[in-house]
């Protein structure tokens, strides 16, 4: 018998407390009407790469454009983040923090 824990074993119970985790700050979040989930999401990535678009947030992420569209015009609505052209393409808006949406993070 080994000292050793069973790698699958202690995987799926990682995966196990991240998924009650993770379940368990949505509720709060959504409770207390903080921001959810997806919003802090963009503004964590924002943070990291100021002017980066929602197109590229949602890449990153492995999500669609339109869910990361969707939650920067809630942000923006929310006074959290603004947008600008893209000096080489503006069909594409940069997304900024404003100082609302440096708070959070």
């Amino acid at each position: 018998m080994s000292n050793h824990p069973d790698p699958s074993d202690l995987s799926g119970r990682l995966r196990a407390v991240v998924h009650d985790l993770t379940r368990r700050l949505s509720a709060e979040g959504n409770t207390t009407n903080e921001l959810s989930h997806p919003e802090e999401t963009v503004l964590a990535r924002l943070h990291q790469r100021p002017g980066i678009t929602s197109a590229d947030i949602a890449r990153r992420e492995g999500v669609s454009p339109q869910s990361r569209s969707a939650t920067a015009g809630a942000l923006s609505a929310g006074g959290h983040v603004f947008a600008t052209p893209d000096a080489e393409d503006s069909r594409r808006r940069n997304l900024h923090l404003t100082d609302a949406g440096r708070d959070p993070i």
